[in-house]
């Protein structure tokens, strides 16, 4: 579901290319073709576990962790809230498939985040971060 999240992010056109300055899961040292990973970039993660309901099997609250690094304060922060005014309170998003062309799989009824973004402090390499998390209320469609 994490990867449905990521190419539908990716999709809005906000500037952030899965593989290129937008990672699933890790940020790599190097990019798949041989490159150092950019100083700016975006790290999604699921939160595990989501809130399932005994009574609405094909329901769950997927939390996503949004993390997003640069070498200077005001991009990292630009590119939080970039992300922060274009998916907080969504609803009925049709997610897509990656492992499957002919449509989506999942519905995000809802899409909140549960605080802004917020500064977490420089990592070892000196970037600056901002952190966010969501919950996307999803279905299966």
């Amino acid at each position: 579901m994490i990867y449905s999240v990521a190419q539908w992010i990716e999709n809005l056109a906000l500037g952030f290319t899965i593989g290129t300055n937008f990672f699933v899961g890790y940020i790599p040292d190097k990019r798949e073709d041989g490159t150092a990973t950019p100083h700016r970039a975006v790290l999604i993660v699921d939160q595990t576990p989501s809130a399932v309901y005994f009574d609405v099997p094909d329901r769950v609250d997927f939390a996503v962790q949004i993390l997003c690094r640069a070498k200077d304060k005001a991009d990292a922060h630009a590119d939080a809230f970039t992300i922060h005014r274009a998916i907080h309170v969504r609803f009925a998003i049709n997610l897509p498939d990656p492992e499957h062309a002919s449509g989506s799989t999942y519905v995000a009824m809802t899409i909140e985040a549960n605080q802004a973004p917020g500064y977490i402090l420089q990592d070892a390499k000196g970037r600056f971060q901002y952190s966010q998390n969501f919950i996307f209320r999803i279905r299966n469609r």
